[in-house]
């Protein structure tokens, strides 16, 4: 990862491992961020997608029906849309 990260969210969807916001810095404390990138199992490499519309922590992440990802973190939910 290019955004060295903890309390992120994270999901598998068609041989990619997306990884949403997260705190950076200090465990248990830190800014939250609204990076997000995604892990090419096929490839072995990082690479950056789309940012979150706000930063997020303490974040989860799901797969839904639809192939859109929901995000959560801290009170707010997001609508992550595949490209």
């Amino acid at each position: 990862m290019s955004v060295q990260r903890h309390s992120h969210g994270i999901c598998y969807y068609e041989g990619f491992v997306y990884v949403f916001g997260g705190c950076q810095s200090v465990l248990f404390y830190g800014n939250p961020t609204n990076k997000c990138e995604r892990y090419s199992i096929k490839d072995d490499c990082w690479e950056n997608v789309d940012d979150l519309a706000i930063p997020l922590g303490d974040v989860g992440a799901t797969v839904m029906d639809t192939g859109k990802i929901m995000v959560f973190g801290r009170g707010s939910k997001e609508l992550y849309e595949i490209s």
